[in-house]
């Protein structure tokens, strides 16, 4: 607290600093003890003829003593051991808060963390700054020499306000009243305890007598400025002035635009006063702190207590359903003739008021009851009654100023109506307790005052009987906790009185306010606590309104507020306003109010808040062991009680005993406040010095948790460090499919290449990042994703700088996925040559496989099936190797399965349909015994494919059934379009198959997709024809003729011509255009050896009468090129009729032969 006084000159101040310092305090005593010491020696030694060697002695003793203590008092304790080291006061001086762990600070500050600095205490502060200027004015003209005196006249008034309030009282000329809040101790509400002041100090100011005469008159404006400054550790009192000095300015620039006796608040300040005051803009001013042509409010009168205006600051009440029910069912017992009173307990935010006001606001409303609000403030703790004298002043005397007479009149009014014979002492008694007037206070002189205090409480209480017996009463008691001692005896007075009186009492109050009378039967006790996730959620989306936010925003603010309601709503309309006014960061910006509430939640700790700051860099969850390793020097003992005393404080939560314990953070809104609240140099060296700890003492959270060491290296400004752990986090999530997390943590690292000094090192990294991001692109939204084309190339192109290694190999391939599935098959043969150069020079199997399957899989899409299968054998030369074969796919997927897979479609269209069913199967069972997830849906999805070229298709949906499964429950959505696709050609109903399929083949489309799609078309043509839509089929099918030209997908080919075969004869009835189409389809699938879709295309011949002889033979061709039998439904019917021209029941092999 500020001890208020005038400034200084400096010769003034110069003499107080000289006679603070201890050399010289030690010194002078030193000279006054040498100098009675001779004065005795001269008096004494004569009488004993003592020698006068002996005095002088004695006195060359003395003189060469003197500059062994003053050298003793400048480096030792001297000075705090002969009680000469405290200074004389200083014109500002904060009072010590006595703490159990005082001594806790010193440890933190000396000898923290394992740290090569000291932990820096210094901190930032939010601080409200109140200046009132005085002006002395004579006849209309500004007068000096008026302030002379007028000041050291209310002085004692000021100083007693500001007491009242907390604040701290600033040096300051006689013109000037300075008053800062926030420093050295906040609160939460600061910028409501300087509003306050600011009109309390303006009414003193005009309320005071000038006697120079009735020309003479002293006029004040006032300004409110917050603002946040650093207080550097160690900071005197000079230097915290000097930092105030800014937001003094500010302040004292903002009360010239205020009216004569008001106040001008600033933007920052109007942000934290706006719930509880009206305010309204003035003017618009420019200033170099506050920026160009911003707002100037002046602030007019508080919100009162009362119900209309508590009721505009409280909205829905959500969440609380279960405590209101249980507040209403006392209310009924109210109604009955009963009292009934009801506590209210919750940490601040957890709605205590709007559950009061809540049921307040439904009561009164409907007449059903009538009210009594009182409001506790935590700087009315020391005036009886205060609550209930703010009652009478707002709804009784209405906030008016008025002649003594009138509030007695007022007064006479209120109670007039209940009043009874014998009361005749009713009126003066609250006369007295509102201090009307000295007469009024005559009771009191006539009485002791315990017996007038005893009375008042008796009459009190008597009256809100009488009252609630006109109709029920509500005594509605906010904040009790704040309660001075006189309102909780009032409390006491009524829960003592005749139950049978129909008052429903509503207290709130924080978990720490135990009244004995907690457990009287006609109490009940209700907990507030901390709202589920799920009404956490429907509480953000409600205010969120139509407005959609991503489910990472509305996930952030709930883990940040912790279930606590008031900082949902906060956090929430702190986000939507800063998206309207498009200054939205990455992160959720805390509001002003909240920070405030916190950061003096905070700083009461007193000694114990450096352990919560370092806990706070830390993180949101740690170790006891942790917390002991990084705080190495430090006393256990000494550590352990002081991280108890901030568990006992509510804000961490404590799991487990020592030395196992751990810890966590009530909710990450403290944590944040806690961690903001240290200067960033003193946040990046603790973050450095708890990396280099986990780096050294904990290898199993390094290799487990690598994000939590990525986080304090890139907090510490450490980009090599952070980059190498966010990699490792990336790769440990990609490898668990946490592919959302994994994104998050390439983004991280991405973002910290600009501070790698290094170009070569910054390359290597963004080509491991850039190739990470491009995988995991790749299984989350699919191979044809433009993110991971960028990835990949950009990651390419870098690669031109660096040595090739098997990342870039690995780069390449996802290149070469994303213009396979693209549909852009010149593009992927390019990258496959250069695959198979690369690795030709890497020369090891996993990059030999990988190369010639990708190399076979381009050739496969444009019918090359004997070129596919060329280089498939090659890869299947190197699967025996013992290698690892997830090292070269971005997928981190092993490649054989995925070679199986695809070698069972080429050998299908090569004619040995039993050697592609082994080869399926085997790819089936690898992926199923492995267990990696996105190798099981690749080969499902080709299982699914090939069972439905074979015409199987009941078959088909099951795998596609099972593949769609995996992929919602992993995330994999670029194959779910195409699992619904074959699904739905086995509807029943024919309108919602075709609607289906064409729905789902668009959306594969639409990202991109293509390769394959022209068997997809083909297949809805096929659909378009047998519903009779012929139209539409041709239109498609013509389509589909040019996508292939235009791609060169030749494998299906013949699959669509034999579709436009079909239309020309059901369109036109024209066999010889269909002939002829069909044999040139069955030419072109026999040239690129697709023997199905060749067969396939021959028994459509072969429904042509007049094509016949032709078409069995070949068909008999055809099977004879078959090297195993397969159990198609073509296949059967092919041999069925060459079978009938040959001999019954012969075999293909009979036949051919």
């Amino acid at each position: 607290m500020a001890d208020p006084q005038q400034a200084e000159p400096a010769a003034g101040t110069w003499r107080r600093e000289l006679r603070n310092h201890p050399v010289i305090r030690v010194g002078g005593a030193y000279c006054v003890a040498a100098w009675l010491l001779m004065q005795i020696g001269e008096i004494v030694l004569p009488s004993f003829d003592a020698p006068a060697w002996i005095m002088q002695t004695l006195i060359g003793v003395l003189v060469a003593a003197l500059p062994v203590v003053l050298i003793l008092a400048r480096f030792t304790r001297l000075p705090s051991l002969v009680g000469l080291a405290k200074p004389v006061p200083s014109p500002v001086q904060f009072q010590a808060r006595p703490d159990p762990v005082q001594e806790a600070g010193d440890i933190l500050r000396l000898k923290s963390a394992s740290l090569a600095v000291p932990m820096d205490l210094s901190e930032s502060r939010q601080v409200t700054t109140l200046v009132v200027s005085l002006q002395g004015l004579l006849r209309g003209r500004e007068d000096p020499e008026i302030l002379l005196g007028f000041v050291a006249g209310i002085e004692q008034d000021i100083a007693q306000a500001v007491a009242g309030y907390e604040g701290t009282r600033m040096p300051s000329g006689r013109n000037e009243i300075v008053v800062a809040f926030g420093f050295p101790l906040a609160h939460e509400d600061d910028a409501r305890r300087a509003a306050r002041l600011s009109r309390e100090l303006l009414d003193l100011v005009r309320a005071h007598d000038i006697a120079d005469g009735p020309d003479t008159r002293v006029i004040s404006r006032a300004g409110l400025h917050s603002a946040t400054i650093i207080i550097d550790e160690g900071a005197g009192d000079a230097d915290v002035m000097s930092l105030l000095g800014d937001t003094v300015s500010v302040a004292g620039f903002l009360q010239a635009s205020a009216a004569e006796g008001e106040t001008a608040v600033s933007e920052d300040t109007r942000t934290l006063l706006r719930s509880g005051f009206f305010l309204e803009e003035v003017a618009r001013q420019s200033h170099p702190r506050l920026g160009q042509a911003v707002a100037v409010y002046q602030l007019g009168r508080e919100l009162s207590a009362d119900l209309a205006n508590v009721m505009a600051d409280h909205g829905e009440l959500f969440g609380r359903e279960h405590e209101r029910s249980l507040v209403m069912q006392q209310w009924r017992t109210v109604l009955e003739g009963e009292s009934e009173y009801v506590l209210i307990k919750g940490e601040p935010g957890m709605g205590k008021t709007s559950l009061l006001f809540d049921v307040v606001r439904e009561l009164v409303a409907q007449d059903k009851a009538q009210l009594m609000l009182l409001t506790c403030e935590p700087y009315y703790r020391e005036s009886p009654f205060r609550p209930l004298l703010n009652f009478f002043e707002s709804n009784v005397f209405l906030g008016e100023r008025l002649s003594p007479a009138q509030r007695l009149e007022r007064l006479q009014e209120f109670v007039g109506n209940v009043l009874q014979e014998g009361d005749e002492e009713a009126v003066p008694l609250l006369a007295a307790l509102l201090s009307n007037s000295d007469e009024d206070m005559r009771l009191a002189n006539d009485n002791s005052s315990k017996r007038v205090r005893e009375k008042t409480l008796a009459l009190l209480v008597s009256l809100m009987e009488r009252f609630s017996a006109r109709k029920p009463l509500i005594l509605a008691v906010e904040d009790l906790h704040w309660a001075d001692p006189s309102t909780r005896d009032l409390i006491e007075s009524l829960l003592a009185y005749d139950p049978s009186t129909p008052i429903l009492g509503l207290f709130t109050a924080r978990p720490e306010f135990e009244p004995a009378w907690a457990n009287l039967p006609d109490v009940i006790e209700l907990n507030l606590n901390k709202l589920p996730a799920r009404v956490a959620t429907e509480l953000v989306q409600r205010q969120v309104g139509e407005e959609k936010l991503p489910e990472r925003l509305v996930q952030q603010i709930i883990d940040h507020a912790g279930g606590i309601p008031l900082y949902l709503e906060q956090l929430t309309h702190s986000l939507l306003e800063s998206r309207q006014t498009g200054v939205a960061g990455e992160g959720l910006a805390i509001p002003a109010t909240l920070k405030a509430s916190l950061a003096a939640r905070i700083d009461h700790l007193g000694a114990a808040k450096p352990l919560l700051q370092l806990c706070s860099v830390i993180g949101f969850e740690f170790s006891y062991e942790l917390l002991r390793a990084v705080c190495a020097d430090s006393e256990e003992k000494l550590l352990r009680r002081v991280m108890s005393s901030i568990v006992n404080a509510g804000l961490i939560f404590q799991k487990g005993a020592f030395p196992e314990a751990t810890f966590k953070f009530k909710h990450r809104l403290i944590m944040e406040v806690a961690s903001q609240s240290l200067l960033r140099r003193t946040r990046q060296r603790l973050h450095q010095a708890i990396a280099d700890k986990l780096e050294a003492d904990f290898p199993e959270i390094c290799q487990q948790q690598p994000m939590l060491v990525a986080h304090h290296c890139s907090r510490a400004g450490n980009a090599d460090c952070a980059i190498s752990y966010w990699i490792r986090a990336a790769q440990l999530s990609q490898a668990k499919f946490a592919n959302e997390e994994a994104v998050a943590q390439v983004q991280r690292g991405l973002a910290a290449l600009k501070d790698v000094s290094d170009t070569e090192r910054r390359n290597q990294y963004e080509i491991t990042l850039q190739n990470l991001m491009g995988m995991i692109r790749l299984a989350t939204q699919g191979y044809t994703n433009p993110e991971v084309r960028v990835a990949f190339e950009r990651a390419l192109e870098l690669s031109d700088k660096v040595e090739q290694t098997p990342t870039l190999f690995k780069m390449i391939v996802g290149l070469w996925m994303y213009y396979l599935i693209r549909g852009e098959y010149d593009r992927a043969l390019e990258l496959a040559d250069q695959l198979l150069r690369l690795a030709a020079a890497i020369d090891e199997p996993p990059e030999w496989l990988q190369a010639n399957y990708c190399a076979g899989y381009s050739h496969y899409y444009r019918g090359e099936i004997p070129t596919t299968l060329e280089y498939f054998q090659r890869a299947l030369s190197y699967i025996d190797a013992e290698a690892d074969f997830t090292r070269q796919t971005p997928s981190r997927d092993d490649t054989r399965p995925h070679l199986f897979c695809m070698h069972a479609l080429a050998l299908w269209s090569h004619g040995d349909p039993r050697a592609a069913d082994d080869s399926l199967a085997r790819a089936l069972s690898w992926a199923r015994e492995h267990g990696q997830p996105y190798c099981l849906v690749w080969v499902l999805f080709f299982s699914t494919w090939l069972q439905h070229m074979r015409g199987r298709k009941d078959e088909a949906a099951l795998y596609a059934g099972e593949m769609i499964d995996i992929c919602q429950a992993r995330g994999f959505s670029f194959f779910i379009p195409l699992g619904l696709f074959f699904r739905a050609d086995v509807l029943e109903d024919p309108v919602q198959r075709l609607a289906s399929m064409r729905e789902y083949l668009g959306v594969t489309l639409a990202v991109g997709a293509r390769s394959g799609s022209a068997y997809l078309r083909a297949v809805i043509v096929g659909e378009l024809i047998d519903q009779g839509l012929l139209d539409e089929a041709d239109a498609l099918a013509s389509e589909n003729a040019a996508y292939i030209d235009a791609q060169g997908e030749w494998l299906y080919s013949s699959e669509n011509q034999r579709m436009q075969a079909r239309i020309a004869v059901l369109l036109d009835g024209d066999t010889r255009r269909s002939e002829a189409l069909l044999i040139d389809a069955i030419n072109q699938a026999r040239e690129v050896n697709n023997l199905p879709f060749a067969l396939t295309c021959a028994l459509s011949l072969y429904d042509l009468p007049d094509s016949r002889p032709a078409a069995r033979c070949l068909l008999e061709a055809l099977l004879a090129r078959y090297v195993s039998e397969d159990n198609s439904e073509d296949y059967r019917r092919a041999l069925a009729i060459v079978n009938e021209d040959t001999k019954h029941g012969l075999s293909v092999e009979e036949v051919s032969r």
